[in-house]
């Protein structure tokens, strides 16, 4: 029930922070977002057996994902970093506030 229950989530959470692309953003494709957001690991923050996160810890994977999406974007498309933090962030969100999802003590 719980597996289900992540990938209900991780689903919705892409969806809405592909949405959120939706005004002015030069990326817009599904088939180049998701996979940038499948590749973040979102695991560091919800995985419980890896111990309490501190604040710090958490910038600096927030500073990676972000670069990564910006980074990987670039080759075919303008994903600024604007818009790189926004997707984490959106994503991030869902996950929390409408998933239920509990970051690491956090």
């Amino acid at each position: 029930m719980a597996a289900a229950r992540n990938r209900i989530v991780h689903s919705f959470a892409r969806w809405t922070a592909l949405s959120a692309l939706r005004s002015g953003c030069p990326v817009k494709s599904r088939a180049k977002i998701y996979p940038l957001l499948d590749a973040l690991d979102f695991n560091a923050l919800f995985d419980h057996s890896l111990g309490a996160i501190d604040a710090a810890s958490f910038a600096i994977w927030h500073r990676a994902s972000v670069d990564y999406l910006s980074s990987r974007s670039r080759h075919d498309s303008r994903l600024g970093v604007g818009w790189a933090a926004k997707l984490v962030n959106v994503y991030l969100k869902t996950s929390v506030y409408v998933g239920g999802s509990v970051v690491r003590d956090l």
